[in-house]
């Protein structure tokens, strides 16, 4: 961090250093890209436009990414997480398995990657490794 000085103006400038090329990620995002995900891109990003220019809510395509939350539960707690304060204003418990295997069947081939946590242990849903 520096200080300029400009006629009592003062500017605090920090430099941050962007991480490396990391060519392994890059690799393997493009390993599960196929033409199905990508055109599954453009039209998301292209209801996005249309929505933007239009003012209306449009959507085309499948979600590119997705979180699910194998539980609400936890076994620590945390004073800032609703989950460790037992303070949802959701419904807690786990997520089933039917559930998880519908939803996956009919988005797979268009989802480019997906997240396991939200609030929550995911270890602590007995179904979490099948799922994995």
């Amino acid at each position: 961090m520096f200080w300029v000085e400009n006629k009592s103006l003062f500017i605090i400038s920090t430099f941050v250093q962007m991480p490396r090329f990391n060519f392994n990620d890059t690799r393997n995002i493009l390993g599960k890209l196929t033409f199905r995900r990508l055109w599954n891109g453009v039209k998301v990003l292209g209801s996005y436009y249309a929505s933007r220019i239009s003012n209306k809510p449009i959507q085309w395509g499948y979600p590119v990414s997705i979180s699910f939350e194998p539980t609400t539960s936890c076994n620590l707690r945390c004073p800032e997480c609703p989950s460790g304060l037992r303070a949802f204003t959701r419904p807690t418990g786990m997520l089933h398995n039917d559930f998880f295997r519908k939803t996956i069947d009919e988005i797979h081939k268009e989802l480019l990657y997906l997240i396991f946590y939200f609030q929550g242990e995911p270890y602590l849903n007995p179904d979490f490794l099948a799922m994995v």
